[in-house]
């Protein structure tokens, strides 16, 4: 199921993913803001298809238990071995003010901008993509839930075209301190 930022915290699907957890959907802990309030059409994890990120989220899902999301320490880096080069995560900064670019795998900028490791996502190398990466992370922030992304085909400085396929999943303990994502990046029209 699809869903519209601007629409997404009284959505079923959220809802019954709480449920699934045993658990009622939590208030936000971060308030909408209109600034935020696009238009872009992010899926749940029930909307995945490419078997990295099913598998992405089965793996994620069983570190997480009975609880709504898993911890930071449950997630093994050798577990994830085949993945590293496309996972990218995240520190929460004050609530979602901000988010910390903390780690990004090499296939995730392959040369097409600096690395932004160690940046806020304000201060992102490639301004164009300040705005989207803000977004899917107060999305995963205020729904408490994983969030898929399809990044519309687009044609990067070196006239490559390509699109993004990607799951964002909430990390934490008592709140959402991380968020962790893996990319897809599929290179078109060859």
């Amino acid at each position: 199921m699809l869903y519209a930022q601007r629409e997404y915290l009284a959505l079923p699907a959220i809802n019954q993913y709480w449920r699934s957890c045993g658990m009622e959907h939590p208030a936000p802990s971060v308030a909408t803001r209109a600034s935020r309030a696009s238009t872009k059409t992010y899926g749940t994890a029930a909307d995945v298809s490419h078997p990295d990120l099913v598998a992405f989220h089965a793996y994620w899902n069983a570190k997480r238990g009975s609880r709504p999301w898993p911890a930071r320490g449950d997630l093994n880096p050798r577990d994830l071995n085949r993945a590293l080069k496309r996972i990218h995560l995240y520190d929460v900064v004050q609530d979602g003010a901000d988010f910390h670019i903390r780690v990004t795998g090499s296939a995730m900028f392959l040369g097409y901008y600096p690395d932004p490791t160690g940046k806020l996502v304000s201060e992102h190398p490639e301004v164009s993509l300040r705005t989207p990466f803000r977004s899917v992370l107060t999305c995963v922030l205020e729904t408490s839930a994983p969030v898929y992304d399809h990044a519309c085909p687009t044609t990067d400085r070196h006239l490559t075209k390509r699109e993004a396929f990607s799951l964002w999943l909430p990390l934490g303990h008592d709140k959402i301190e991380q968020i962790v994502a893996q990319s897809v990046i599929v290179r078109l029209g060859y």
